[in-house]
């Protein structure tokens, strides 16, 4: 009576998934991980081959100051800052509106696919365009530079400098005559290898879930504290056997 009172009292208890719990779910699953890896995988490196490579050209230009009775130190300086307002002004409406026009495409086409830089600490900028066409990447990141030095040097009505401190500080040190390829079948195949793992996971992590077997005595034992003093095979009579032989 006291252990049939103690059976009933037996209370269960979910510890989690230990380690060696997870180890048997993957490997139960392994052929369906595999599987959901290797197709996403797959389908992204197809994609990505699919996908028009792009090409990027790239001009430099030397910014340098007009001051010549100043010392060095503070013509680099002067240079320097005029080269950070370079960096944003290449991007200024004024500079690819005119380009644009002079191009015959749209002010929006040149902002989205133009980038400038300084080149590490020095007094250089590098614009550079990228572009499905390798012949228009060159034509189009040429003309824009040839536009920042037509701006910036450009007078009013009244014959005067619209940006005196631009003037004459800045000029092509090389145009673009060749491009970089750049193409998207590594990115694709790495976002499908990502996307393949998290399906897969998913997917062991449903069939789990909604499998409400015991897979071995072992966890019969930790989920419920209780030993396992028997089990009863799975037993098929002949007539099953001969049943299934016949068809």
């Amino acid at each position: 009576m006291e252990n049939q009172n103690n059976t009933q009292n037996v209370e269960y208890v979910d510890e989690g998934i230990s380690l060696q719990d997870l180890l048997m779910i993957i490997k139960k699953n392994l052929i369906a991980i595999i599987v959901f890896f290797v197709a996403f995988t797959a389908v992204g490196y197809v994609f990505g081959k699919t996908r028009k490579p792009k090409y990027t050209a790239s001009t430099t230009m030397l910014v340098s100051s007009n001051l010549d009775d100043v010392a060095i130190t503070t013509q680099y300086s002067y240079s320097k800052a005029i080269a950070d307002t370079f960096i944003s002004f290449v991007k200024e409406p004024i500079v690819l509106k005119t380009a644009a026009q002079e191009l015959n495409v749209s002010y929006e086409t040149l902002k989205d696919n133009v980038s400038v830089k300084q080149v590490e600490q020095s007094l250089i900028i590098k614009i550079s365009y990228t572009s499905l066409s390798e012949t228009k990447a060159i034509e189009y990141v040429n003309k824009i530079a040839e536009n920042v030095i037509k701006t910036a040097n450009s007078k009013n009505e009244s014959n005067e400098d619209n940006y005196p401190l631009l003037v004459g500080c800045i000029n092509i040190l090389s145009s673009a005559d060749s491009t970089s390829v750049s193409t998207s079948t590594m990115k694709y195949t790495l976002i499908g290898a990502a996307l393949g793992t998290l399906f897969a996971l998913g997917y062991v992590y449903i069939a789990h879930v909604c499998n409400k077997h015991f897979s071995s005595t072992e966890e019969i034992e930790r989920l419920l504290g209780l030993p396992v003093i028997a089990g009863i095979p799975e037993y098929k009579f002949k007539d099953e056997l001969l049943a299934k032989e016949e068809k």
